[in-house]
């Protein structure tokens, strides 16, 4: 008496091609589950590199409009005509590349006018991982944690 072998999928051989079909796309998949995670983790460090340049270019606008202006700081950066218009959009804070930066004049102390800035990431560990804080001191510290930054927090280099 003659056997067939066992061929779960109707004839014998047949099986093996499917195995290998589902291989194939294990294979793609993990590779795309990795590339997209790299892509991901680029972005967030090209948002985190705009953010931090991008306080710094806001540092020395808010620098030189001190210079300008009586020693004074601005009531909103909408005032300033040095500032990008990304950071002029009329609200408490605004939104660009990933990140909400938020602008606050201080009353004054006996060093003088005051001011902070405030930058988180719009979707933590999505756009950005770290939030970053500023003030006069022209200074940009850094937190890893999901919180706004504080000068207690260890400065960017």
């Amino acid at each position: 008496m003659h056997r067939t072998p066992f061929a779960p999928f109707g004839r014998s051989g047949r099986s093996g091609a499917i195995f290998a079909i589902v291989v194939v796309v294990a294979i793609i998949g993990g590779l795309g589950f990795v590339s997209v995670r790299s892509l991901l983790k680029d972005r967030r460090d090209q948002n985190e590199r705009t953010a931090i340049s991008s306080i710094r270019a806001l540092n020395t606008a808010l620098y030189l409009h001190r210079q300008k202006h009586a020693d004074s700081y601005p009531k909103s950066l909408k005032e300033m005509a040095d500032v990008d218009t990304q950071f002029k959009c009329g609200e408490a804070e605004c939104a660009h590349w990933g990140y909400r930066y938020k602008y606050e004049l201080l009353p004054s102390n006996n060093m003088g006018p005051r001011y902070v800035i405030q930058v988180r990431p719009i979707k933590y560990q999505n756009t950005g991982e770290q939030s970053f804080y500023s003030d006069e001191s022209g200074v940009i510290h850094a937190t890893p944690d999901d919180r706004p930054a504080s000068a207690g927090d260890g400065p960017v280099s």
